[in-house]
């Protein structure tokens, strides 16, 4: 396997583990952790589809990585004028 290869599988594991994490109230869309999920996944894809015969899913990630950097940004520009520090990752509540 090459190392594109393996980046894209660890990418699409990323992505697909931060749905889960968000769905499952693990962690909110707005954290850091969430956020870091999601910009190292596009990354990870990003590379892997990075031929001429898909661009259209490299431009793809390319966004997503773009909203989860500025979301990031944004993120903690926020905690700086935050006097209290939230926690992201959170115990989900008990199913029935």
């Amino acid at each position: 396997m090459e190392a594109t290869q393996i980046g894209g599988w660890i990418g699409s594991a990323l992505i697909v583990s931060a749905y889960f994490l968000n769905s499952f109230k693990f962690v909110e869309s707005h954290g850091l952790f969430y956020q870091l999920f999601n910009l190292f996944g596009a990354a990870g894809v990003g590379i892997n589809v990075f031929t001429p015969q898909t661009m259209p899913a490299f431009f793809l990630e390319l966004f997503w990585g773009g909203i989860a950097l500025s979301a990031m940004i944004w993120f903690v520009k926020g905690r700086r004028k935050r006097k209290k520090h939230q926690l992201s990752f959170k115990i989900p509540p008990k199913f029935p």
